[in-house]
Parts: structure tokens; C-alpha cells; sequence
């Protein structure tokens, strides 16, 4: 993912470390006030791979992109802002302030892949990934297109 995301106060360089990690750091997200309304109440746990804060030039340290990388099924809007303390840790928390996400942008989805019941991949195991663009053209699973999805 790419997450734009606004701080109400600068990003000082001792936070942009705070937030950069590349080892699974766990988080539980009780379900989102946004989907209470369809989705079952319970408090999941996910894992955020990685994370990398980049500050937006120009916006005095307010702005940042996240470069995340989480498992299936996290809520990111609500890992940035925190749910009013239904995601924990969050962006929000770990900042000690207001933060929101702006923007949410999914950049590549990998799915592990086992090659027994798909013959376009010849059965050979690896993973499946898809490269997310505005085209409109194919959709997960459909390999029809190599820029969108390929067996590695």
C-alpha cells in the first residue's frame, strides 16, 4: 500500500524511524466503526510487515506517504487513524497525535499459489501476484495481460 497520510504537526526525524520497520510488528483491529454495520464484532489480529514514512516536500513535515506491507484483511485507514482506539497500536498512537489518511493506494497484491487447480500456470507453485492499475482491462487471476499478473 501507499498511504497518504496528514499529521496535525510536523513529523520530526526521531518518528520517521519511530515508523520505519521491515520485521511484522502485530496490531489488533477491532472491526471499523465504517463496517460495524455489516460485519461481525470481533477484534482481529493482523501483521504489518513493513512500513517506510516518507515526508511529502513542501508541506513543512505534515504530509508523508506510508510504504506499507500487511497481511490480508488490515484495515489501513483505520491502522493510520487509529478508529478512535479500535486499531492498536496505531499511526495515530505510536505519533501521540491527530493523523488521517488522505489518500489509499494498492500497489501489488501477492497471493501464495500451490499450482493445483489453475492449468494457466502449467501447476507450477510460487505466487500469484497482481500489479494494481487503472486500466479497467482483466482482474485478479487473469494473466491475459503480463503487466497484471505473472507466476513467479
Amino acid at each position: 500500500y501507499e498511504a497518504l497520510c496528514y499529521s496535525l504537526s510536523p513529523l520530526t526525524d526521531e518518528e520517521v524511524q519511530r515508523l520505519t520497520w521491515s520485521e511484522g510488528v502485530t496490531i489488533a483491529q477491532a472491526t471499523p466503526l465504517r463496517v460495524l454495520h455489516r460485519r461481525s464484532s470481533i477484534v482481529r489480529e493482523r501483521c504489518v510487515l513493513s512500513c517506510r514514512p516518507e515526508v511529502v516536500a513542501g508541506t513543512h513535515g505534515r504530509a508523508f506517504v506510508l510504504h506499507l506491507s500487511t497481511t490480508a484483511g488490515t484495515y489501513v485507514k483505520e491502522l493510520v487513524h487509529g478508529d478512535l482506539g479500535r486499531t492498536v497500536p496505531s499511526i495515530c498512537s505510536l505519533l501521540g497525535r491527530g493523523c488521517w489518511c488522505l489518500q489509499l493506494d494498492v500497489t501489488c497484491v501477492d497471493m501464495p499459489f500451490d499450482g493445483t487447480d489453475d492449468e494457466t500456470h502449467d501447476g507450477v507453485p510460487g505466487n500469484f501476484v497482481v500489479d494494481i492499475d487503472d486500466d479497467g482491462g482483466g482482474g485478479v487471476g487473469d494473466d491475459s495481460d503480463n503487466d497484471k499478473a505473472q507466476n513467479v
